[in-house]
C-alpha cells in the first residue's frame, strides 16, 4: 500500500503523534483507524474510516468526509480525511502549533519530508514524540495485537 509515496506492507502504522496511532489496512479505499492510548488502553477515535464515540474526545465527520477530533472542551486536536488518497492532519503537539501533511507524494512532519521509504509489517513509519522524530521503529508485540484486532 502506498501512502505519502512511502510503501507499507500489510497492516501499517504510517504515523504516530504522541499517543495516537494512525493505522492503515489495505482496501479500496484503504481503511484508516486512529487509536489513542489512554493509560495504556486503546481508545479508537476512528475505526475503519468510521468515527467512534468515546469518553475522552469529541469526534465529528462532515459530509465531504473530513473527521475532526477535539477535546471535550472544544480544543482542536487533529483533522483527517480517511476516504481520500490525500489526507491532511493538523494539530497542537507539545503545546505548539504543528503541521503534519500526508499527500500522495510525501509525508511532511515539522518540515522534515519522508518519501520513497519501505516499511514492513509491524513497523511504525514516522513517529513524533517529545523526544523528536523517529522512523521505522518496530511496534511492540502487545500493542500490535491490540491494533490488529477489531476496533
Amino acid at each position: 500500500m502506498n501512502f505519502g509515496n512511502n510503501y507499507f506492507m500489510g497492516i501499517s502504522i504510517p504515523l504516530v503523534v504522541e499517543d495516537r496511532y494512525f493505522i492503515l489496512k489495505p482496501g479500496d479505499p484503504p481503511l484508516l483507524s486512529v487509536c489513542h492510548l489512554v493509560s495504556g488502553k486503546p481508545i479508537f477515535e476512528v475505526c475503519n474510516n468510521t468515527v467512534k464515540e468515546n469518553p475522552y474526545t469529541v469526534v465529528t465527520k462532515t459530509p465531504p468526509g473530513i473527521v475532526t477530533v477535539s477535546t471535550k472542551d472544544g480544543g482542536f486536536i487533529y483533522k483527517v480525511r480517511p476516504d481520500s488518497v490525500t489526507s491532511i492532519v493538523f494539530g497542537k503537539i507539545q503545546g505548539h502549533e504543528s503541521e503534519i501533511r500526508i499527500s500522495d507524494t510525501e509525508i511532511s512532519v515539522q518540515g522534515n519530508v519522508f518519501t520513497r521509504n519501505q516499511f514492513g509489517p509491524g513497523m511504525i513509519g514516522i513517529e513524533l514524540t517529545g523526544d523528536g522524530i523517529g522512523m521505522g521503529r518496530g511496534i511492540p508485540a502487545d500493542l500490535l495485537q491490540i491494533l490488529e484486532g477489531d476496533c
